[in-house]
């Protein structure tokens, strides 16, 4: 396996701290996805631990490896794969994406990054996939739950 390099800070924020004082930006968030997970957070539908933008370690391509310590540093920046969301809870950990539509394309992207997520940290509590989002499409609803992704509607 290539060098895999951790990127991001991975802020973690308890379920609590949220409920009292919720960042009034996320990295990476459009304004309206971080109105979206506050009111997720809000209805108090999933408590645990969460880590807002967190970013998968990237292995930098054989070809990547010959740039300068820079580059590669940005390479790493602009190609490492950013989950919306991971609660961790006591039993179990969510892969959770947020977004305004329901869409099916989110099922690519939870597959992946929880494939990634399974085999990079080896969680020994099952790994679950979720998404938040304002607007539904019940074809897409029945597709995306049909393989596993549980969506949350909420409304603002």
């Amino acid at each position: 396996m290539a060098e895999i390099l951790k990127v991001g800070a991975h802020k973690r924020y308890t379920f609590d701290e949220l409920k009292k004082v919720f960042p009034p930006s996320l990295p990476h968030y459009k304004e309206n996805e971080t109105r979206i997970i506050k009111r997720f957070i809000e209805l108090n539908i999933l408590d645990g631990d969460y880590v807002f933008d967190f970013r998968l370690p990237y292995e930098l391509s054989e070809r990547e490896k010959l740039f300068s310590e820079s580059e590669q540093r940005m390479m790493i920046n602009l190609k490492s794969m950013r989950i919306d969301a991971v609660v961790k809870r006591h039993d179990e950990i969510w892969i959770i994406e947020v977004a305004k539509g329901l869409e099916l394309s989110y099922t690519g992207k939870l597959l992946g990054y929880t494939h990634l997520y399974k085999e990079l940290y080896r969680p020994a509590v099952p790994v679950k996939m979720g998404v938040v989002a304002v607007d539904d499409n019940s074809m897409a609803r029945r597709a995306l739950e049909q393989m596993g992704v549980k969506v949350w509607i909420v409304k603002p």
